[in-house]
């Protein structure tokens, strides 16, 4: 008897879990959220969305759980991660289009010039002696990522995808950079 419920929810699962990865074939984390497939996005917009889709398929929020409603509550959470945050929504876009930067298997991997420059940033880092010098080398790298997130909406508005990848493996690295960064700080404070 307990092996029949045991392969009929196996089943269900398998069931829902298809259907999810059907939804998310057909359906990528922009058009959930009803907004168009582009790097500059309206974040207000966004959290907005993000709110009302939680209120709709939120599992506290339904009567009977479903496997369906979990599913679509997971894409919701990981459309809204990807979505939310600049790197993470321009890697998306170029993932769409083919081309994987961000992953073991990427299709573009990052120059040596890259590498350069981002050991030389380290070294700066290291020898900074007080708060001040990391807070302009912070406030250089967040100018150099807007300009570099503006130049990565141009390439892929002119359909330059080589270039729009080249600069998302930049911003990977410059990311990472400030994250360092803010905690030196803290660590000087």
């Amino acid at each position: 008897m307990w092996c029949n419920s045991i392969k009929l929810t196996a089943t269900k699962i398998h069931k829902y879990s298809y259907a999810n990865y059907l939804i998310k074939l057909i359906m990528n984390y922009f058009e959930l959220f009803n907004l168009p497939e582009s790097v500059i996005i309206d974040k207000d917009y966004l959290r907005g969305k993000y709110q009302d889709l939680q209120k709709e398929f939120h599992p506290d929020k339904v009567n009977e759980v479903s496997f369906n409603i979990l599913d679509k509550s997971v894409m919701v959470n990981e459309a809204y991660r990807v979505l939310s945050h600049d790197v993470r929504r321009l890697s998306y876009i170029i993932k769409l289009k083919g081309i994987i930067v961000n992953e073991e298997n990427a299709t573009i991997k990052p120059s040596m010039n890259l590498l350069m420059e981002v050991l030389e940033i380290h070294e700066i880092i290291n020898r900074a002696n007080d708060v001040k010098e990391l807070k302009s080398l912070e406030a250089n790298l967040k100018a150099k990522f807007s300009k570099m997130l503006m130049d990565a909406d141009n390439s892929l508005k002119n359909d330059d995808l080589a270039k729009a990848a080249e600069i998302a493996i930049s911003m990977q690295y410059i990311d990472k950079i400030l994250i360092e960064i803010k905690n030196e700080i803290i660590r000087h404070i």
